[in-house]
C-alpha cells in the first residue's frame, strides 16, 4: 500500500489525506488508477474498478463525497469533467474545466503525453512592471480560466473571495475562492499580449512535468524538427501557474496544426 506501507488498500487507509484535492494529486503522483488505485494503468482501462461502499456506484470508497450530493448535475455523460458554479452571485457563473491533455505521441522513439502548456509572462494591467513567468495550460475542454493561489500571490494580488460549489464525476465540494479581473498574459518574447476574462484561484491546477512540451521532443520527429526553436526550452523552476479556457479564444484557438502520421504526435500552434 503505496501511503503508510501497512497491508491494507489504500482506499482503507486511516492514513490517506483528508482533502479531496490532496488525495487526488497524492494518486496522480503515485500514478495509480482512479478506479482501482493500482498501478500499471489509467481509470478509462479500468477492469477492476472499486464499489463505492457509500453510493454502490463505480469509484473508491475514499473518492466519494457526500450522498445528497449525488443528486447534483453531472458533467456530461462520458467524460470526466469538472462543473463549478458561484453560488455567491447573482447569476451564478458555470464552469466546466477538464485538464485534459491533448497531443499524445506512441512510437519507437518515445512514449510522452504532452498538453498543450506554453511558457508565458504574467502581470495585472494595473501593475505591468510587477511581473512573473509561469506556464499556461491552454484547455479547451474548459470554459473557465484559473489561477494558481501561489502566482497570485507571487504577483502581489488579491481577489474577491466568493465560494465556488465545485461538481465533478464524483460528487460536490464547496471551496473558497478568489475571483479576479484583468490579468494579463503575454507571449515570451512580449509580442503578443491578451488580457484575460475572469479568472477563479485554485490551490493546486493538475499537471505533470512530463507533459510540459520540450524542444527536444519536437527534434526527434521529421515532421516536428521545423517547430523545434519555437518550443521555449523547459524550464525546472517554473510551474502551471494558469489555466486559460475556452472563454479566453484568443488564446487558445488554433491557427495551425502540424499532424503527422497515424499515431505521431501533432503540434498545434495558437
Amino acid at each position: 500500500m503505496p501511503l503508510c506501507s501497512k497491508s491494507h488498500m489504500l482506499d482503507n487507509c486511516d492514513e490517506f489525506v483528508k482533502n479531496h484535492d490532496e488525495r487526488l494529486a497524492f494518486i496522480q503522483s503515485k500514478g495509480l488508477s482512479f478506479g482501482c488505485l493500482n498501478k500499471g494503468h489509467i481509470s478509462k482501462d479500468c477492469h477492476k474498478r472499486l464499489t463505492c461502499k457509500t453510493c454502490g456506484k463505480l469509484h473508491p470508497t475514499s473518492l466519494h463525497f457526500n450522498t445528497k450530493d449525488d443528486k447534483e448535475p453531472k458533467g456530461p455523460e462520458g467524460t470526466g469533467v469538472m462543473e463549478t458554479r458561484v453560488g455567491t452571485e447573482t447569476n451564478p457563473d458555470q464552469a466546466i474545466s477538464n485538464c485534459s491533455s491533448v497531443c499524445h505521441s506512441v512510437g519507437e522513439r518515445s512514449s510522452v503525453t504532452n498538453s498543450l502548456i506554453v511558457s508565458v509572462w504574467l502581470h495585472h494591467k494595473d501593475s505591468p512592471q510587477r511581473e512573473v513567468m509561469v506556464y499556461a495550460l491552454l484547455d479547451d475542454a474548459s470554459d473557465t480560466t484559473f489561477i494558481k493561489a501561489k502566482t497570485l500571490c507571487d504577483l502581489g494580488l488579491k481577489g474577491t473571495e466568493v465560494k465556488l460549489n465545485l461538481f465533478t464525476l464524483l460528487g460536490k465540494e464547496e471551496i473558497t475562492v478568489e475571483k479576479l479581473t484583468g490579468l494579463v498574459v503575454k507571449q515570451v518574447d512580449k509580442r503578443v499580449e491578451i488580457e484575460l476574462p475572469k479568472t477563479y484561484s485554485r490551490a493546486r491546477i493538475p499537471f505533470r512535468r512530463n507533459q510540459i512540451p520540450r524542444p527536444e521532443v519536437a527534434s526527434e520527429w521529421p515532421h516536428l524538427v521545423k517547430i523545434a526553436d519555437k518550443i521555449h526550452p523547459y524550464q525546472t523552476d517554473v510551474d502551471v501557474g494558469i489555466l486559460i479556457g475556452c472563454n479566453c479564444p484568443r488564446a487558445i484557438k488554433p491557427r495551425e496544426v502540424i499532424l503527422g502520421k497515424g499515431d505521431d504526435p501533432y503540434a498545434v500552434r495558437t
